[in-house]
């Protein structure tokens, strides 16, 4: 007798151990629904009378958040850098060089995102991405926030940083494509995109009709806070000449580009 009695007070331990704490029935009734098999459960429950499960499932570590009806809120399933939407890794090493973040996906009846937090000077910082590494929120980032203010329609923005430390952004918006560039503070410095022929005035065309044996090789509309400009780049046997000129097709300047190092034979044969 002494003995089954103290089997059953194992076993009362082992079932408390792997779920700490208290949930109500219906909680605890859709948790096992969601999670068969979750090991290691914990709960807490919230100030605001919400319930809190810690737990391992599927290899994974994982919180999820119930409502005191058994209403699920949310889950939460730790990751790393390597599990994280790649795009999402690059910008956060881009912008937040230097910041060791913390990965996350959360789920809830929305769908999911993927979060990345850390710390700097006390102040905690979140930058929240879609599962394909596209920025949702960022509220730390002036570049960023620039950037959505001046093309909130943007898609498929690939960042990069300059030598001078003035940021890239290659984008789509109003079904072109873009590069802006904005300094390190967010102020933005200019726009462009290349344009096709039907595209730029027909005063631009006209001029180049003239010069026989020149190529136009691109034309680009650049956009600054200053003016708006043509820039077209032109070729003539191994010289190639920018051309600038107005919004209205006028003509500015020119100025002939530099022509590309020439290679040593061994760099040359090196790179076949």
């Amino acid at each position: 007798m002494k003995k089954f009695a103290l089997l059953l007070a194992l076993v009362a331990f082992i079932f408390s151990s792997c779920n700490k704490g208290g949930a109500p029935k219906d909680v605890k009734a859709k948790f096992d629904e969601m999670y068969k098999g979750a090991t290691e459960v914990v709960w807490a429950k919230q100030d605001d009378g919400n319930y809190l499960a810690t737990f391992k499932f599927e290899e994974g570590e994982w919180t999820a958040l119930f409502g005191a009806d058994g209403m699920w809120l949310k889950s939460t399933k730790k990751l790393d850098e390597t599990t994280f939407p790649a795009k999402g890794v690059e910008y956060l090493k881009l912008f937040y060089e230097g910041q060791t973040p913390s990965y996350s996906m959360v789920k809830d009846s929305i769908g999911e995102t993927y979060l990345a937090e850390m710390t700097k000077e006390e102040n905690k910082m979140e930058v929240f991405f879609d599962m394909n590494g596209k920025v949702i929120k960022d509220e730390n980032n002036a570049v960023f926030a620039k950037f959505m203010e001046k093309y909130p329609s943007a898609t498929d923005a690939a960042w990069s940083k300059k030598e001078d430390g003035n940021f890239l952004v290659s984008f789509n918006a109003d079904g072109k494509a873009w590069t802006a560039a904005f300094a390190a503070d967010g102020n933005w410095l200019y726009s462009e995109n290349i344009l096709k022929q039907e595209e730029y005035p027909e005063a631009i065309a006209n001029y180049f009709k003239k010069m026989k044996g020149v190529e136009v090789k691109e034309v680009k509309m650049k956009q600054t806070a200053e003016k708006d400009a043509y820039e077209v780049l032109t070729a003539f046997k191994d010289v190639e000449t920018c051309f600038i000129f107005d919004k209205d097709g006028k003509f500015i300047e020119k100025m002939d580009l530099p022509k590309p190092e020439a290679q040593p034979a061994a760099a040359a044969e090196e790179k076949k």
